[in-house]
């Protein structure tokens, strides 16, 4: 049986083409991707820099984030990976929201320093891109609960109380990529929002399991989603040439209206307090500009693996 170390043995030589030591074909990709020479953890650490658009400064952490990105609990227990592809690497990231990622999950909604439990709740979830934007609950009352994935956590809203949310600088042009799973159906119940009431909206209407993404004018309406299915849902806001879609199939053209939303409302409407979904939350990415079709198909195809879609 190939051990874990193995098995990262083989990811690396899988890049390179090499087959030497574990050592010397680390090198190997450290020297395909430009990092300059020196010892072999220093180069890890610029690697795994590089890599993720991060500033670690201890290899251990960054392997730890490293390990994280590529959707498994630590560097010990990942047996494979793929490198040069992470959300945090995608143009213009506006807010990134990784529950999968443990070190980002709290329990507290203000002033957070507890990390989040499965099970228990989450009081904050960090926004990991350098502007900080942090969605949290209004109350500790309103607080979700962190649940268990298949390649990582996840947030379930419960449809009674439950949000998420921040207020944040949001204007058209934008790209929003998100995993999501809703488990019940109620019309009118809201999945996401802006952080202002059905300013760049995902609902519930007409009849189960339909669910729909709208700002102002533009409907896009998915009826082939059917409950408890997890999918990624990519909106581009861009006035008359939005569109949207659902895991990689193909956009549906869009004339949205010109309402900005101004930062990110999980679970309920806009203003946090009302019209509550019954939804789990795998993650979310937001730019501050249209994505390339590439692109867009690297998050979707990143975030639906970390519940184990094929998309």
């Amino acid at each position: 049986m190939t051990t874990n170390q193995e098995g990262k043995h083989e990811a690396v030589r899988a890049i390179t083409g090499t087959a030497r030591s574990y050592n010397e074909d680390w090198h190997a990709l450290f020297d395909d991707d430009g990092i300059a020479a020196g010892p072999f953890d220093s180069r890890m650490l610029a690697w795994i820099n590089a890599t993720l658009g991060t500033s670690h400064t201890n290899v251990n952490e960054a392997m730890q984030a490293f390990a994280v990105d590529q959707g498994f609990a630590n560097w010990a227990s990942m047996n494979t990976f793929e490198s040069g592809f992470s959300l945090s690497s995608l143009p213009n990231v506006a807010a990134l929201y990784e529950p999968y990622d443990t070190s980002k999950v709290f329990a507290e909604r203000t002033s957070p320093t507890t990390p989040s439990t499965v099970g228990g709740v989450v009081g904050t979830l960090y926004d990991t891109s350098v502007n900080a934007s942090h969605v949290a609950a209004g109350s500790d009352a309103a607080r979700p609960l962190l649940r268990a994935g298949v390649a990582g956590n996840y947030v379930e809203f419960d449809g009674v109380n439950k949000n998420l949310r921040k207020v944040f600088t949001l204007v058209q042009p934008f790209t929003r990529i998100t995993l999501l799973r809703a488990n019940t159906w109620t019309s009118g119940d809201r999945l996401m929002d802006g952080a202002t009431a059905d300013s760049q909206y995902v609902f519930q209407q007409t009849s189960t399991p339909q669910f729909t993404a709208r700002n102002g004018v533009g409907l896009f309406n998915v009826t082939t989603v059917p409950l408890t299915t997890w999918f990624v849902l990519t909106e581009v806001a861009n006035g008359a040439s939005s569109k949207a879609k659902i895991n990689n199939g193909s956009f549906t053209n869009l004339t949205y209206g010109g309402i900005n939303p101004g930062g990110v409302s999980f679970g309920a409407n806009g203003s946090g307090g009302t019209q509550f979904g019954h939804v789990d939350l795998g993650g979310c990415v937001i730019t501050s500009a249209v994505l390339s079709d590439d692109d867009i198909a690297a998050a979707v195809t990143f975030l639906g693996a970390k519940q184990g879609l094929t998309v």
